[in-house]
């Protein structure tokens, strides 16, 4: 039994090393994305908050955002049990890594400059794109396998994806409505009634994404079912018996062969 529990602990010990590692490595990595989209997007004479609140009006940055508030909070919640909690956070950075992944490249094969003007469209490199609407996707899943949180809570998951939509529509709106500004050219080709029924659109995919995503977090966090002490003592007593019933039948085979 010792043994065995040595070897139990060496395998989570070596477990949550590579896990925190696969976050350190995943906070690094998204911290210089965001720090690169900072530099090289800003426009001439803006300060560095008007270049933060201009960079946020865009839903790939405000995820990719999110991404590195996630994996910097994951590493900070490794040595404590709120298991709820890390469900939950893990749950809102997959759909929104992958609702963004789903929406950018469908209007992007269908329209690129529903998504931006030719001139943005060709400023940005190609791994800047699949790193920012591809590979966030890619790594919130494998932290999600990786991690196996046991506890997904449903409505407290829902609630915190449905915030995180809604506070950004709301954003977008106002600046439509103060600003006369259009975050994105596909807003634009729609009017009042028509933007609110994209929108509703929108959160019906985000809804079965991450519906899908929750399933799989509980699937993948479900551990197999261990025998209780009522269950092995049942096992015990009924082995007992037979241990006890052999020696009886080897001693009636003797009394037969003395008769």
């Amino acid at each position: 039994e010792k043994k065995q529990f040595y070897e139990f602990w060496i395998h989570a010990m070596l477990g949550a090393l590579v896990l925190f590692l696969y976050r350190a490595a995943c906070l690094a990595g998204y911290s210089y994305v965001a720090h690169w989209t900072l530099e090289n997007f800003k426009q001439p004479g803006m300060t560095l908050q008007q270049n933060v609140i201009s960079q946020t009006r865009f839903l790939t940055i405000d995820t990719l955002l999110l991404q590195v508030l996630y994996f910097g909070l994951a590493i900070l919640l490794m040595p404590f049990r709120c298991y709820k909690t890390k469900g939950s956070l893990a749950v809102l950075a997959l759909t929104t890594a992958s609702a963004v992944s789903a929406l950018f490249w469908s209007i992007y094969f269908h329209d690129k400059n529903m998504i931006a003007d030719m001139e943005t469209m060709n400023h940005m490199p190609t791994w800047w794109m699949h790193v920012t609407h591809s590979l966030v996707t890619v790594t919130a899943l494998i932290d999600v396998v990786m991690a196996r949180t046991p506890q997904v809570p449903f409505f407290r998951s829902l609630f915190m994806v449905l915030a995180f939509y809604a506070g950004y529509i709301g954003y977008a709106e106002y600046l439509i409505k103060k600003e006369n500004f259009y975050v994105y050219p596909i807003l634009q080709a729609f009017n009042d009634k028509g933007r609110w029924q994209f929108y509703g659109v929108i959160l019906i995919g985000v809804l079965f994404i991450f519906v899908i995503n929750v399933v799989l977090a509980k699937f993948v966090g479900a551990e197999p079912k261990r025998k209780s002490k009522k269950e092995k003592a049942k096992g015990k007593k009924q082995a007992q018996p037979q241990k006890q019933n052999a020696p009886n039948t080897s001693k009636k085979q003797k009394q037969k062969k003395q008769d």
